[in-house]
């Protein structure tokens, strides 16, 4: 397993690495049919956070991320201190939910890193945006 950033710099640096990862599928969507928004990629935070740590993608851990995951976005949908129309924070809470489906996170870590995530909001889309541009 790859171990867990240790601190919300590297929390930070690892979610625009997983949202970027989770852009590359965009594209795809067009060849199938079904184009794939933004707002949508927070259904691909438990994939990606699966390969992110260097777990098996086993039915049982894709099921149990994407539950907590799910079940953590439906949870927090009508939250009126979080902005959840934002695919950042959206894809951002899904993916810390998967580590907790995971047993990665416990939900105290999940809530702290999230807050801190939030106060960042801008530079985190800031650094997506710097990754996103061709060298």
């Amino acid at each position: 397993m790859i171990n867990l950033p240790r601190d919300i710099a590297q929390w930070l640096e690892e979610l625009v690495k997983a949202y970027a990862d989770a852009q590359e599928t965009m594209p795809f969507g067009n060849l199938i049919g079904t184009p794939i928004a933004e707002a949508e990629l927070f259904h691909l935070a438990p994939h990606v956070a699966i390969k992110f740590r260097g777990i098996k993608p086993s039915k049982a851990n894709i099921q149990k991320t994407t539950e907590t995951a799910l079940s953590t976005y439906v949870a927090n949908e009508d939250r009126e201190d979080l902005p959840m129309k934002d695919p950042l924070i959206t894809f951002s809470l899904c993916y810390l939910a998967a580590h907790l489906g995971l047993g990665l996170l416990s939900e105290a870590e999940v809530e702290e890193i999230m807050t801190q995530v939030e106060a960042k909001r801008d530079e985190l889309s800031r650094l997506i945006g710097d990754y996103n541009q061709p060298e």
